[in-house]
């Protein structure tokens, strides 16, 4: 937990509050700033507490903001430090989540600055989540993917069979959010086909370099 000197400094700017490493990243570090714990590799930052931009978008935007008091169950692939869970607090949604991380010092530090009453309706499953996938049985009603190396979306999250799979982990009148970084303007346009050819809408959220996709 940062100390009473690093909460006042992180009012002003990130404030590294631990380092670490794993067999997945060579450095990872746990920055805090006004009042949000913030995940920090050598070239990106994830997770942004309940203000993660990505995903406040997703919750918000008018195709899926309407359906989100009918989710009781949901399915997050790539967990970071759990924004999922703390952006749909935000908005007032207490579903039971599924934490799948590769990363067990990630998910570590995901489940430990989770508040004690949102732990209680979290499954955590350290797994590479391409396998976790073909492998589960479960349905939910949202499932997100948020799953980056660095900058870099793996080519699987995109690929046909990986979209299949999760449209079948979908109960009916269920939703697919997919957070993707553009680095090249031609697999982001096969990213997207590859969406719009596994499920029959998709809708697209563009900021920066992000897009947002919201599939059903």
């Amino acid at each position: 937990m940062p100390t009473t000197w690093q909460k006042l400094q992180s009012l002003l700017y990130p404030v590294r509050i631990r380092k670490s490493f794993s067999a997945v990243n060579p450095v990872l570090e746990l920055f805090y700033f006004r009042g949000r714990y913030l995940l920090g590799t050598p070239d990106a930052v994830y997770s942004d507490g309940n203000r993660y931009r990505p995903l406040v978008a997703a919750f918000t935007a008018r195709g899926l903001k309407q359906h989100l008091h009918a989710v009781r169950e949901v399915l997050v692939l790539g967990t970071g430090l759990a924004s999922a869970v703390q952006v749909l607090n935000r908005y007032g949604h207490r579903p039971h989540f599924t934490l799948v991380e590769i990363d067990p010092v990630v998910m570590d530090w995901a489940m430990e600055f989770l508040p004690v009453e949102d732990i209680k309706r979290v499954r955590p499953v350290c797994a590479d989540a391409f396998e976790f996938i073909k492998a589960d049985t479960g349905t939910y009603d949202l499932i997100v993917v948020d799953i980056f190396f660095g900058r870099e979306v793996p080519d699987h999250v995109t690929r046909p069979d990986f979209l299949l799979q999760c449209k079948a982990r979908l109960r009916p009148k269920g939703h697919l959010v997919l957070n993707y970084m553009v680095n090249q303007k031609a697999e982001e346009k096969k990213a997207k086909a590859a969406l719009e050819a596994a499920f029959d809408n998709v809708e697209e959220l563009v900021f920066g370099i992000n897009r947002v996709y919201i599939a059903d």
